[in-house]
């Protein structure tokens, strides 16, 4: 093939692209805001590129594109009948524009927030057959990754927090990657100290995680539940508690059947990182060491040596 269209050597390149991104993204943005055309993929996906491509430029006319995807999200939501890769590039483009305006200044999160947080509240309430959940997950965890540490949760996102741990969010693959990611990212934000630890969503958290640890498909994402739990959750909490108690059992267990060796050491480093080694004794919960020893000896160490 002509290597002048391969990626990384593509026809236009960033600089040809700022000289006529104006006319381009404007031009494009005609076509998506006309109600009366049907929605077109190659359009969207054309969006989706320019904005990629184009660097800092979209973050100048971020409220008119904005204000053109959100129309376009309006109306993409209520068809009866769905163009799924439109609205994958759809999504896309949303995402691709957040995270040039927040990587710009972070401040801009809330922004993001206001603007797509309503909306995308009543995307999931018409999608009844879940085909947006993965998006609209992704896009909400990709607003509060960009949130500062420490900043005041919104009372919208606080309010949205029980929706995500709901069990039948968690029944369907798809939604595994965006669901865990944006759990994570409330338990980095904060949401526990937000819900002064008594909250009956925080014990859901636990019920997650049962789900996670039942299927072999999903260790990387039990994993990184693990990993934010033991940074972010404090272990005064009753959900820190009842994980810590999971993982002991599989940890002292001869076969253990729903957390890997790898998964058990990786969140033992972690945990004795920052909690220390009378912690994790402490664990164990026995008046001898021998089985925190036994556990050291036999998988902790052959692990990290495989």
């Amino acid at each position: 093939g002509d290597p002048g269209t391969t990626p990384n050597n593509p026809v236009i390149g960033n600089m040809e692209l700022k000289i006529v991104f104006y006319d381009l993204i404007y031009g494009l943005l005609r076509i998506v805001g006309n109600p009366g055309w049907d929605e077109n993929q190659y359009v969207m996906k054309c969006i989706m590129m320019t904005c990629s491509m184009a660097g800092d430029d979209p973050q100048r006319f971020a409220n008119a594109i904005w204000k053109k995807l959100c129309m376009a999200l309006d109306r993409a939501s209520k068809k009866s009948r769905k163009n799924p890769q439109y609205n994958h590039y759809l999504f896309e483009s949303i995402a691709i524009l957040i995270r040039s305006v927040c990587t710009k200044n972070v401040a801009h999160a809330t922004s993001c927030e206001n603007i797509f947080g309503p909306r995308l509240k009543e995307v999931l309430e018409n999608d009844y057959e879940g085909q947006f959940i993965p998006y609209v997950y992704q896009l909400l965890a990709l607003i509060l990754e960009f949130s500062p540490e420490g900043g005041r949760m919104s009372d919208t996102c606080t309010a949205a927090f029980p929706q995500l741990l709901k069990l039948n969010r968690w029944e369907f693959s798809r939604n595994i990657p965006s669901l865990t990611r944006l759990l994570i990212a409330y338990l980095r934000k904060g949401i526990i100290q937000t819900l002064n630890h008594q909250s009956k969503s925080l014990d859901d958290i636990v019920v997650v995680f049962h789900v996670l640890i039942q299927n072999e498909n999903y260790k990387q994402y039990t994993f990184d539940l693990l990993r934010a739990i033991v940074l972010y959750v404090p272990p005064e909490v009753r959900c820190f508690k009842e994980v810590l108690n999971v993982v002991k059992f599989e940890a002292m267990s001869s076969h253990p059947t729903r957390l890997s060796n790898e998964i058990l050491s990786h969140f033992f480093t972690l945990f004795v990182a920052k909690f220390g080694t009378k912690a994790f004794y402490d664990v164990f919960d026995c008046k001898s060491n021998d089985l925190a020893i036994n556990f050291l000896l036999y998988k902790w160490i052959p692990s990290l040596l495989s």
